[in-house]
């Protein structure tokens, strides 16, 4: 017999494949709060004080929805994987 493995979220029993699909479901729900929040609330304040004059300019769309980027420096065989 199979049996299918499962995961408690939230007091709710799901199948572990709908979990990583609940997962990202719920990050892109989290990003498009923050990007919501960035321009109702904060960027007005950004524009109020000139901040593009002295910091960055203001972020966009990809800002919120590309992957962080990362880089490692080190000499060779330092372990940077």
């Amino acid at each position: 017999h199979s049996s299918i493995r499962t995961i408690n979220i939230n007091n709710e029993m799901i199948p572990r494949n709908q979990e990583v699909a609940k997962a990202g479901y719920e990050s892109q729900e989290v990003l498009h709060d923050l990007r919501t929040l960035y321009l109702e609330r904060i960027l007005p304040v950004e524009e109020l004080c000139h901040f593009h004059k002295v910091g960055n300019l203001q972020l966009d769309g990809a800002s919120f929805s590309s992957p962080p980027m990362v880089m490692l420096i080190g000499p060779y065989s330092a372990g940077k994987t």
